[in-house]
């Protein structure tokens, strides 16, 4: 494809998870490792060569800590663009070697990581054993709260051991048979960043280095030029996160020519067939609800919920074309999914619903107690709009 880039519709529904279409080309004339960049989808090249990417985005960071690296405003910036990890998680649930080149478990307990040699940081500190223990004590021991840390390690409390310049052993308490899976999360920041205090820019050792950051408008990451994994080019020069909260705005930007990709638009702003292209999403949006709380710790309540949500309409009316109905959080681009569960979606049917109710009723359930909703704001293009049809 030719022209402008595409303005990427990536809306997640609620218990709807996108089809995996397929209709896309990877922008590789100007972008040569598109993951690099933190995108869900890159589409529609322009002729000639381009050195700066700008990348219109719907919220702004609250940081760009190393800790924030697991959260999806921040991370879109600076996970494994400036910060990297010892080993990557990919999409097909494989673990690649990054920071770390190779790993083996020592006992029940323990793993043993070979740290890769040559790395330099963005601020000039070189990358061994001492570098990555501090990392690991960062995240525990920060004042703040730490997102890696949430996400990664607070299952299960992991250790780190110096056994010589280039290699550190991890362990728990007990076995654990994720610990491979979570260790990708392991953020390795300079052993220069302090731990007082959230950082604004965060200094690691990816392709990318930040550049600068004006408040409630651009973000911009730069080329680095030593970077240590000489079999990788980068085209881009510069990324820039343009900040506009506005859906149509970030739709406008791209047709006019002012952005290249907006990688999340609301689905009534994707009007535009030649340009926006619903795109697989690892997420679900879902609802948990709270079975230790009366009335919903009776299953006859849950099921009338479950029944009395169209999500159909839901999808039809907020999300992108292509989405479908999910019965699991893990969608089918996710290792894990189990497709025979996709066959039990709960059909919309309120008489159903009625029914349960009623019968939850007759056996002393107060199905008329007060039931609180809560929704995180803004999520998503048009997620409060969702909530207010899912309370209606």
């Amino acid at each position: 494809t030719r022209g402008r880039v595409a303005a990427v519709t990536g809306s997640i529904s609620w218990e709807v998870e996108l089809e995996k279409l397929r209709r896309f080309s990877l922008y590789q004339a100007t972008v040569a490792a598109a993951a690099v960049l933190g995108l869900g989808l890159l589409t529609g090249a322009p002729a000639q060569a381009q050195k700066t990417v700008n990348i219109v985005v719907g919220e702004e960071p609250d940081d760009l800590d190393p800790c924030s690296a697991s959260s999806s405003f921040s991370g879109r910036v600076i996970h494994q663009n400036v910060v990297e990890t010892l080993a990557e998680l990919k999409p097909n649930g494989d673990i690649e070697p990054l920071l770390a080149t190779s790993w083996e478990q020592v006992n029940p307990l323990t793993w043993r990581y070979k740290i890769r040699q040559g790395v330099v940081f963005h601020d000039g500190a070189k990358l061994d054993a001492d570098v990555v223990l501090k990392a690991l004590d960062r995240i525990y021991s920060v004042k703040f709260m730490c997102m890696v840390k949430n996400k990664y390690f607070s299952t299960e409390k992991v250790t780190g051991k110096k056994v010589d310049d280039y290699t550190v052993d991890f362990s728990t308490a007990k076995p654990w048979p994720l610990v491979l899976v979570y260790m990708t999360g392991l953020v390795i920041p300079s052993p220069n960043t302090p731990s007082d205090k959230l950082q604004l820019n965060a200094i690691g050792t990816g392709p990318y280095m930040f550049d600068k950051w004006v408040q409630q408008q651009e973000i911009s990451i730069k080329k680095n030029p030593n970077y240590w994994n000489k079999a990788k080019k980068f085209d881009v020069d510069v990324a820039r996160y343009i900040i506009r909260k506005e859906s149509p705005v970030r739709a406008a930007m791209v047709q006019v020519g002012e952005a290249d990709i907006a990688p999340n638009i609301a689905a009534n702003d994707a009007n535009n067939t030649k340009t926006d292209i619903p795109y697989p999403n690892s997420e679900t949006t879902w609802l948990r609800i709270d079975m230790t709380q009366p009335p919903l710790n009776d299953k006859r309540v849950r099921l009338a919920l479950n029944y009395a949500l169209d999500r159909k309409a839901l999808a039809d009316n907020f999300f992108a074309r292509g989405s479908i109905l999910a019965a699991q959080a893990w969608g089918p681009n996710v290792k894990g999914h189990n497709f025979e569960i996709d066959k039990r979606v709960y059909p919309f049917d309120p008489a159903k619903a009625k029914q349960l109710l009623a019968e939850a009723k007759a056996a002393g359930v107060k199905v008329d107690t007060e039931i609180e909703l809560q929704g995180r704001m803004a999520v998503y293009d048009k997620a409060d709009e969702l909530m207010e049809a899912v309370y209606q």
